[in-house]
């Protein structure tokens, strides 16, 4: 029973790859003149002689991610119902995701669009109608520039007390 062509296709196109594989012969570096001959020995053979590569120059997507250069929190203690400011230094302008954690959880998160590396942002002293509660929060600093690369987050601490009467 004869096999049909169709079936021996595959077989036949690996056989042929594989005997142009190996009766190819090696090919032979291109990196124009060799370098001095090493000293106390006769040089190389052309095909043993070591390849040099140049290093590739960074093209237009190859960038670094952008850095939070300085967050200051203002004040970082202060009483129940008042603003705190955080004043940011960024490497690249983006977008800037602020968010407030405390105790409970998420409390207020804000993202603000710059078109600069300078900012100052003044801090919500409300969340859900009524003022933060005293305590410790955490306020986590991200910048997301216009390629979509993500800083490292930046963490600051802020207190909050109670009224004073």
């Amino acid at each position: 029973m004869a096999h049909s062509p169709i079936r021996r296709l595959p077989a036949l196109l690996v056989m042929s790859a594989a005997a142009a594989t190996i009766s190819a012969a090696p090919a032979l570096a291109s990196e124009g003149p060799a370098g001095p001959p090493p000293p106390g020995g006769a040089p190389l053979p052309a095909a043993l002689s070591p390849v040099n590569f140049a290093p590739m120059p960074a093209g237009p997507g190859h960038r670094s991610r952008p850095k939070i250069r300085r967050a200051k929190l203002t004040p970082r203690r202060l009483r129940r119902g008042r603003h705190a400011r955080l004043r940011l230094v960024l490497s690249a302008p983006g977008r800037v995701r602020i968010i407030l954690r405390g105790r409970r959880g998420r409390r207020a998160a804000l993202t603000i669009a710059t078109s600069s590396t300078r900012l100052t942002v003044r801090l919500p002293a409300r969340s859900h109608g009524r003022a933060l509660p005293a305590g410790r929060y955490r306020v986590t600093i991200t910048v997301i520039d216009a390629q979509g690369s993500r800083s490292r987050p930046v963490r600051r601490s802020l207190v909050i007390r109670r009224r004073t009467r």
